[in-house]
Formats: C-alpha cells, structure tokens, sequence
C-alpha cells in the first residue's frame, strides 16, 4: 500500500540529541520500506534545553538524512517560543491552545506572533486538536498552513486509507 503520507515520531530531547539517531532510522526506514522524507520527528513538550547550539546542530542532522523535525504541542506563552530560531520545519500548536482561538483574543494573537515567525523562517505551523468546524474556521482564518484532529480524519484502518484520501481530497473543507 503507497500513498502519499507520512509518519510523525514524538522523540525526547535525549533522544534527537544522540549522534547516531539519523543512521539508526535510516537502518530501520531501510528495512520498513519508508522514504526519509515520509518521516518526520517532534521535539516533545518536557523538553528543557539547555545548549541551542548542540540542539541547532542535532536538527541539522536529521534535517541532512531527509526528515522534518518539529517543536511539538507550543502552547500560550511558551517558554519554547525562542527554539523557533533553530532550524525547525515548523511547529505543532498545543490541542489546549486551538481550542482557545474561538473565543480568546490573546490565543489569537499569540498564533499570529507564531505564525509571522514561522513564515520569515519558511517554518509550516500546524493546528493540533482540530475537532470540528468551529476549530477549522479559526484555525484557516487565521491562516494556519496545516491542521490535524477529529474533523480531519479519524483513526482508520490501513484497508480503507486509500478511500479516505480519495474522498478527503474531493471534500470542500
């Protein structure tokens, strides 16, 4: 089964900073048939970072065997707001934070600030937590580039995958 989807890996801070992690997946993508490109990794949320650079230098890495990484789960006045000035592919907006943007102005605000930053560092922001229509609204409104959630898609079996895309690339959103 090949469709054009990726797969996302929560890793810890421990975890990207380790040297051989871009050879260790690259072994593991060999023997799972999956494109580097198809893999992307996110930083978690407990992630305390203590040395930029080191961390600037493991994205780097990653970034040379194919994949994405990003800064996972950025919520309301995030003390990883800073990290946006590594060489992330972009950032993940927290589910707790997207459901905010309906109703409260300073969450809006602080999607625009992510936002203008991201796209002067050609960053992509995605709204996690995008349940319904009302979230959907917000989250395109405020511009947003991608959105993942239950009004998205729902866990699904990899049987009836190649239909879902197909109907979800046909679907006026």
């Amino acid at each position: 089964l090949r469709l054009p989807i990726g797969v996302s890996v929560n890793v810890s801070l421990d975890q990207l900073l380790r040297k051989d992690l871009a050879s260790w997946i690259g072994r593991a993508l060999r023997t799972g048939g999956l494109a580097p490109q198809r893999l992307s990794l996110e930083l978690t949320e407990t992630t305390d970072v203590h040395d930029l650079t080191e961390l600037g230098r493991a994205i780097r890495r990653i970034a040379d065997a194919g994949h994405d990484v990003f800064l996972d789960d950025l919520t309301i006045d995030d003390i990883r707001f800073r990290l946006m000035a590594l060489p992330f592919a972009g950032v993940k907006l927290d589910k707790a934070l997207v459901a905010r943007l309906p109703h409260d102005a300073r969450a809006r605000g602080f999607v625009r600030m992510v936002l203008d930053r991201a796209e002067r560092a050609g960053q992509v922001v995605t709204a996690e937590g995008v349940s319904d229509a009302r979230l959907w609204r917000a989250v395109a409104g405020l511009g947003v580039h991608r959105a993942q959630g239950f009004w998205v898609g729902r866990p699904l079996p990899v049987s009836v995958l190649p239909a879902w895309a197909q109907s979800w690339a046909a679907s006026p959103r």
